[in-house]
């Protein structure tokens, strides 16, 4: 499982941290209220090293995972989402979209032509508060 660390405002943000952050700053709206849960954040990077795909997973119960959205990202960056299983677009949709669509602003050492997962649990208070950090800072620039 990966765990959101603080990152220096003047140190770009790696890719898998903001998009664990999304998750983190959503976490109710994607565990539906539930405290213990997993997110999945499973990804393709394509060939020419920038996600082309991505996949939102919840469960709450273990064994069961609910696809919360779809994201096809074309090569201009632009971003569609599909909400899926009674998720909402909502605000974590925006900033899916924003991450997605800036993507190229996260450094990440990933390979083309694979996919990648991130793993997040229930975030802790200094988690919670660390993942704001780096989307205000995201959000900021």
């Amino acid at each position: 499982m990966t765990t959101t660390h603080e990152v220096k405002s003047s140190e770009p943000v790696p890719l898998d941290h903001i998009l664990e952050s999304a998750v983190v700053i959503n976490w109710s709206d994607l565990v539906r209220g539930a405290i213990p849960g997993l997110v999945h954040v499973e990804y393709h990077v394509g060939e020419e090293r920038i996600i082309d795909d991505l996949r939102i997973w919840s469960s709450t119960a273990r064994g069961y995972w609910s696809l919360v959205c779809h994201c096809s990202i074309d090569p201009h960056l632009s971003c569609t989402l599909h909400f899926r299983n009674g998720y909402q677009d909502g605000d974590f949709g925006g900033l899916l979209s924003a991450v997605m669509e800036r993507q190229d602003k996260f450094p990440h050492k990933r390979i083309a032509n694979a996919n990648y997962l991130v793993q997040v649990g229930p975030p802790s208070v200094d988690v919670l508060a660390a993942a704001r950090t780096s989307i205000d800072t995201f959000a900021g620039s």
